[in-house]
């Protein structure tokens, strides 16, 4: 139990990373998709940071993985997007 929530308050949150990228990309420029990553890896790596320096014990190692949890989803995320921008730009030209 300890594990399950913070990584489906993670995933929740990768969750809407994803669908905003994706609504980004679809609707603007695909360079501007990639921000919302941008925001996810900040957002983890704050987490993980405010977790060990003023949260600490189990709440702390909570938030932690809540925060790992976003940071693999986001760079998971990037890497998808990259791969398929790459993709579109080399059958356009």
């Amino acid at each position: 139990m300890f594990f399950l929530l913070p990584l489906a308050y993670g995933s929740i949150f990768g969750a809407l990373i994803l669908i905003a990228s994706l609504l980004f990309k679809k609707f603007h420029k695909p360079s501007i998709s990639k921000a919302t990553t941008y925001v996810g890896i900040v957002v983890g790596v704050g987490t993980i940071i405010y977790s060990i320096q003023v949260i600490r014990g189990f709440e702390g190692a909570f938030f932690g993985l809540v925060g790992l949890t976003i940071n693999i989803e986001s760079i998971i995320i990037l890497l998808f997007l990259s791969h398929s921008i790459k993709k579109q730009t080399d059958l356009t030209t």
